[in-house]
């Protein structure tokens, strides 16, 4: 069963899934604006990447990635919870989002490690759920 969606995590910058409708599958979509029954934002992959949308409140499965920073060079940074007291770090660009660093536990040292990384490393392409991740 699927958790209840925690409508205190619909902030500006969090990236949200897309529940799949019709012929849209599932997708990302990051938060610009939120109101009552709604949210406003870019699809971040899928048929729309980079187009602005404002798909209903139920239409959200759940928030998949949680804003921390402004930016890393220029790129946004959001965390995931993996599970208890682990987390996986993220960039995104107009590739879409890359993954930087999976199962860290949530310390500043970590998060000094995650800048480090996207600063001087750039970012990796990978998988994650079955998606291409760039």
């Amino acid at each position: 069963m699927a958790d209840k969606l925690d409508k205190t995590k619909l902030v500006p910058g969090n990236i949200v899934v897309i529940k799949e409708q019709d012929d849209v599958p599932a997708h990302y979509f990051e938060l610009h604006e939120v109101f009552e029954d709604l949210v406003g934002g870019l699809a971040m992959d899928g048929p729309y990447m980079g187009a602005y949308g404002q798909p209903e409140i139920e239409q959200i499965s759940h928030v998949e990635l949680e804003r921390l920073a402004d930016s890393v060079n220029g790129r946004p940074l959001w965390k995931k919870k993996e599970r208890p007291g682990m987390y996986s770090y993220w960039v995104g660009d107009e590739k879409g989002l890359t993954m930087v660093l999976d199962e860290a536990t949530d310390d500043p040292m970590v998060l000094k490690d995650v800048l480090i990384r996207c600063g001087w490393y750039g970012a990796i392409s990978g998988k994650k759920d079955g998606r291409t991740i760039h």
